[in-house]
């Protein structure tokens, strides 16, 4: 077994005052028998302003520091020569250092001047991958399936964008220098979402000109795919 550590301090040096930007620490733990091994690590970061994404400007703005926490846990294995499998999963925990607002608070109105909190938007508290590849021959084939969790996308939690999984199937024979491949991208046909937000907007033609109304907006993955491709190695 073999443990991991690191501290550290990052800063940046602005024109009014130094100021810490990022705090952080880590620690982790490996153990590895035979064709098997398996890392784990936890960590802490602290910052000083947390950047989040403003949709209809298409910029990032600062907000109140945050502290972050979570670990992460990958192996690898090896049950026979030509096969390989691995698995990654990761799990975290952000909060805001003060209380935010929601993009829909409103402190005359007796239920929405309650949408306050500490979650950081955008922050996945949760995601995994596993991966198994074969390789006998002249012939390749793997398969991948990603997880996505749930995470907020405002500060009270209140709002929460959906977990999501997805499949991928790879194959490919390799004939000397050519490999002819073929990939099915999303198997199940999942209608899941690759990022989502939650933030005032105006849609043309649905909220009233001059005016914004706070909703939810994403960008939907690719449906079903197959794609087929050869390529050659010098």
């Amino acid at each position: 077994m073999v443990l991991l550590g690191q501290v550290g301090v990052l800063v940046e040096l602005g024109l009014e005052a130094l100021h810490v930007l990022e705090q952080f620490d880590e620690g982790g733990a490996r153990f590895e028998v035979g064709t098997f091994n398996i890392t784990a690590t936890y960590w802490w970061l602290n910052l000083s302003s947390e950047l989040i994404f403003v949709g209809d400007a298409n910029a990032v703005e600062p907000k109140s520091g945050a502290r972050r926490r979570g670990y992460e846990l990958v192996s690898f294995w090896r049950p026979l020569p030509w096969l390989g499998l691995d698995a990654v999963y990761t799990h975290s925990r952000a909060r805001y250092k003060e209380t935010q607002e929601d993009p829909d608070f409103d402190p005359l109105d007796a239920q929405l001047r309650l949408l306050t909190g500490r979650f950081v938007e955008g922050g996945v508290e949760s995601a995994g991958e596993f991966g198994a590849s074969a390789v006998k021959g002249k012939w390749e084939a793997s398969t991948r399936v990603r997880y996505l969790g749930p995470y907020p996308l405002v500060p009270s939690g209140t709002k929460r964008a959906s977990s999501e999984v997805m499949v991928n199937l790879r194959l490919a024979y390799k004939p000397g220098n050519f490999t002819v491949y073929g990939e099915l991208l999303n198997v199940f046909d999942a209608n899941g979402k690759d990022i989502e937000y939650y933030y005032p907007s105006f849609i043309p033609g649905v909220i009233p000109v001059g005016t914004e109304a706070a909703t939810r907006l994403s960008r939907a993955e690719e449906p079903r795919t197959v794609r087929l491709g050869v390529k050659y190695s010098f």
